[in-house]
């Protein structure tokens, strides 16, 4: 099992770096609102940080990683209104993709908490980190 949560918390940190790159314009439209709008700007690079210190913290397969990837999914998926699977939602109608985001986003969080759960049991057992 401690594989499995380790091979899917790498899957989740690709499809992190997927989805930024995908979404990059999200990312920069934000911050190039600084001027006139620096909350805006502040967002966006609060997610960029995120989606960066996520990707790599479940790559690596940390615990800090987990934690940094579930302010990244909310914010991704509150602010910013981005999927977690980059493309799937576009295969459904325009009335219904942001249900399907909202339920993407909700299936990787949880995969995701499974996997943070498995790495605590193993930390737990004295196995550390990696």
């Amino acid at each position: 099992m401690k594989t499995q949560a380790r091979n899917l918390a790498r899957i989740v940190g690709v499809l992190v770096i997927l989805t930024s790159i995908v979404h990059w314009k999200s990312f920069f439209i934000s911050i190039s609102m600084f001027g006139t709008s620096p909350g805006v700007a502040s967002l966006g690079l609060l997610l960029l940080a995120l989606a960066i210190f996520s990707a790599v913290g479940l790559l690596a397969y940390k615990g800090w990683g987990f934690l940094v990837f579930y302010c990244f999914a909310l914010l991704a998926t509150i602010g910013f209104s981005i999927p977690l699977i980059p493309f799937v939602a576009s295969w459904f109608p325009l009335a219904v993709r942001p249900w399907v985001m909202i339920a993407i986003n909700i299936f990787i969080l949880i995969a995701i908490l499974a996997a943070h759960s498995e790495w605590r049991k193993s930390r737990a057992a004295g196995e550390g980190d990696s």
